[in-house]
């Protein structure tokens, strides 16, 4: 019974959301602290430390579009640190900054049927940019 349960344990694995190596903001403001990652890649690194110490978070989870980069030098940046991706995050609960229309009262249920297909869109999006990087799956 033992060797199940440390066979289990060992294979239990956990994806870092990126935004969790950043500060995280309050309902009112962000409030960034020192040290705090710069971009994707500084997250990246990030997230393999957490890895190198816990061997138990060997993937990653963007978040679009606050992580959109170059899907080619996400893997190479990911391969480098042993890391991989995991589900894709899809941002339709705020405003992007070059968005036409606002999620602010919903974004895939909205009433306006322009704003449900930009999300739309954006979901598939993630979807796309999600396969390229060997994600299987879209939150």
């Amino acid at each position: 019974a033992i060797d199940a349960i440390r066979n289990k344990v060992e294979k239990f694995a956990v994806a870092i959301p990126s935004w969790g190596v950043g500060t995280g903001g309050t309902r009112f403001a962000r409030f960034p602290g020192a040290g705090e990652p710069r971009d994707i890649f500084d997250k990246i690194e990030d997230c393999a430390v957490i890895q190198q110490l816990t061997q138990a978070t060997p993937t990653v989870s963007l978040h679009i579009p606050w992580d959109k980069a170059d899907p080619n030098r996400l893997k190479q940046a990911a391969s480098r640190f042993g890391l991989g991706f995991d589900a894709m995050n899809s941002n339709t609960f705020s405003d992007a900054k070059d968005q036409a229309l606002s999620y602010k009262f919903g974004s895939l249920s909205h009433a306006d049927a322009g704003t449900r297909r930009q999300a739309v869109e954006h979901n598939l999006e993630c979807i796309e940019i999600g396969k390229t990087l060997g994600s299987k799956a879209l939150t």
